[in-house]
């Protein structure tokens, strides 16, 4: 099987990039998903990827956009498209008043996922949101409770299996103990 991932050159893209990477696609290495012409060029390397793994994230919606494209691309074709949500969407639930655009854009994901889960379609589409993941960066802000890298690879993992014979889900993962 054949992964690709989005946001892999660091955090838990890189983690499951290194241990089950096909192909990435990120900012720092040349494609900007921000742009329409860019995350075409993605999908078209991305033809001969098995299942793709939605990671990067940039705080505007790049993702929702990303999701749509690879929903059009690929809905007639048998693959497994994977949307992680972000720690920063989970630090904005629990901290609704400053981060509003944060919750604002997971919840036109789940929108999305909501409009397209009645739909036939050939493509899997899971959505996973994890919480906070021991990465560098989530450890760098203090956090002492968190799931570790490998755990959230083993999360997305064990749901692309299910994927293959499930096309829909939506698993949400909280941390015991976060709180403000």
């Amino acid at each position: 099987m054949k992964i690709g991932i989005t946001g892999h050159t660091s955090g838990i893209g890189k983690y499951m990039f290194d241990n089950h990477g096909s192909k990435g696609w990120s900012t720092s290495t040349g494609f900007d998903l921000t742009d329409p012409k860019a995350r075409q060029e993605m999908i078209n390397d991305a033809e001969d990827i098995d299942v793709f793994i939605n990671n990067a994230d940039d705080g505007n919606n790049m993702k929702l956009d990303v999701m749509k494209d690879i929903w059009s691309a690929w809905r007639t074709k048998p693959k497994i498209l994977v949307n992680l949500g972000s720690y920063r969407t989970f630090q904005a639930k629990v901290q609704a008043v400053t981060k509003k655009d944060v919750v604002k854009n997971e919840d036109e994901q789940y929108n999305f996922y909501d409009e397209i889960l009645p739909l036939q379609s050939e493509l899997a589409v899971g959505l996973i949101q994890l919480g906070p993941v021991g990465t560098e960066h989530t450890i760098s802000k203090g956090l002492d409770k968190y799931i570790t890298v490998e755990d959230a690879s083993d999360i997305v993992f064990t749901t692309v299996k299910h994927l293959q014979s499930n096309h829909r889900m939506f698993i949400q993962i909280m941390c015991k103990g976060y709180h403000k």
